[in-house]
């Protein structure tokens, strides 16, 4: 509901025939639908965002990765730096995965179940080495989430807090 100029509330499609008071209702709704419109398309961004990023570190990284060092324990550092791969691409996308990564951490949960089961080893034609497979998949879902956060960190350096900052880790390595 919006209030015109004479108290009267009325909705955000009004139908008066006085041209003056249609204008201004109007100009009141078209920047609420505005922001509400902005608000809609960052949604749907920040889902593309998501969709893209469990796609790419969920589903095609972790796969081919299995496939290429099965039970050997060199995935572990292999997925390490492929968490830091994704945590710079998370960076680059201006995506702080808050949600996404309680979202991700159960799709490995569900994705490690299935693996675990006799028939997922029978078709893969090998017995999964549990702890390999649960240390690796894990860390290497913290690593992406921490790293996207630790690329994306300002640090303050004067003492008013709305001043300029410069990023974490160009701080650390002398880069600012």
């Amino acid at each position: 509901m919006v209030t015109s100029h004479t108290g009267r509330n009325t909705l955000c499609f009004p139908f008066y025939t006085v041209r003056q008071r249609r204008i201004k209702l109007y100009n009141h709704c078209s920047v609420s639908r505005r922001i509400r419109d902005q608000m809609i398309i960052a949604i749907i961004f920040w889902v593309l965002k998501s969709l893209a990023i469990l796609g790419i570190f969920q589903f095609i990284v972790p796969s081919i990765v299995n496939a290429l060092t099965g039970n050997r324990w060199i995935k572990l550092p292999i997925l390490l730096v492929f968490a830091i791969l994704a945590g710079i691409f998370m960076a680059w996308l201006q995506y702080v995965p808050c949600i996404l990564f309680f979202l991700w951490l159960a799709l490995n949960k569900h994705a490690l179940r299935a693996m675990t089961e006799e028939k997922f080893e029978s078709e893969a034609g090998m017995k999964i080495n549990k702890p390999l497979f649960y240390i690796s998949s894990y860390s290497y879902i913290v690593l992406a989430c921490f790293s996207a956060w630790f690329f994306q960190a300002e640090l303050i350096t004067t003492g008013d807090p709305t001043g300029q900052g410069v990023l974490l880790w160009k701080h650390l390595i002398g880069l600012n």
